[in-house]
């Protein structure tokens, strides 16, 4: 009977060692993932100092499981005073190393929350697996896409520069003023403060045929207002044409395209 009630109270000392371990690691992991997320707001998504974020934070992470395996083992009778410095110098050496290796290991161009159009599929990433990405499209569906297609397909990334080009083609008649609808064109896109005026915005006449005589009107915008502006400037474009005699019938075609970045 004793012998079962120090085996029990064993028992009891294990369990209350791992139940406080394991609420140490997970206390500890959860404010350096906090404090990760606050760090990485203040940070650009890509770079040297994006990665060294990830890196260091990474290193913590590790350094906590670690402490934790050390703790419960010193807990443990053993002794750690030999180990602990070897293992926290052989975590700083693998972060290093991994600060220094990233840039040269094969990974995806984008991450989970981009915009991406892959093989003619557009939508956010949703998730990123070992085999497979998942793009969530913008009316719901969700489509699979196995990685080994995905780096063989063209993608397209619209999260990854800071600035994109909306291009509005409109076609008027030959015998229209070019010259105003021009004009009419470019006011438009000034009198909206979403568009920058670093690109400053432009119309040029693109070509001439069977009587019609494109116009090319071109304006930059912050990446997170360019739905937002491409929607308005189609209105406002639309209504100033429409709304002056001079190039009455106005527009036949209303096309809107986008570059990723000045100089596409």
């Amino acid at each position: 009977m004793n012998d079962l009630n120090t085996a029990l109270g064993s028992l009891e000392g294990y369990a209350k060692l791992a139940v406080t371990g394991l609420g140490f690691m997970l206390v500890a992991m959860l404010v350096v993932f906090l404090l990760y997320r606050l760090v990485s707001s203040f940070v650009k998504p890509r770079g040297k100092i994006a990665r060294m974020v990830r890196v260091a934070f990474g290193a913590l992470y590790v350094m906590v499981i670690l402490l934790a395996v050390m703790l419960a083992a010193e807990h443990l009778g053993y002794d750690m005073s030999g180990i602990s410095g070897i293992a926290i110098l052989v975590v700083i050496v693998g972060a290093v190393i991994a600060f220094f290796a990233i840039p040269f290991l094969p990974r995806l161009p984008f991450m989970i929350g981009d915009t991406v159009t892959i093989r003619g599929t557009m939508g956010i990433v949703d998730s990123i697996t070992t085999y497979q990405t998942v793009l969530r499209t913008f009316d719901g569906r969700l489509v699979y896409i196995p990685n080994m297609v995905v780096l063989g397909s063209d993608i397209q990334n619209y999260s990854t520069v800071p600035v994109r080009r909306v291009d509005l083609t409109v076609q008027l008649h030959i015998t229209d003023d070019i010259a105003l609808g021009k004009q009419l064109c470019l006011s438009a896109m000034s009198a909206d403060d979403r568009v920058l005026e670093d690109p400053a915005p432009a119309v040029f006449v693109t070509g001439m045929e069977t009587g019609i005589v494109s116009l090319l009107g071109l304006c930059w915008v912050n990446n997170a207002d360019w739905f937002a502006t491409q929607d308005a400037l189609i209105v406002s474009m639309a209504k100033a044409l429409n709304d002056n005699d001079g190039v009455q019938p106005v527009v036949r075609e209303l096309n809107v395209n986008t570059r990723l970045r000045p100089g596409d």
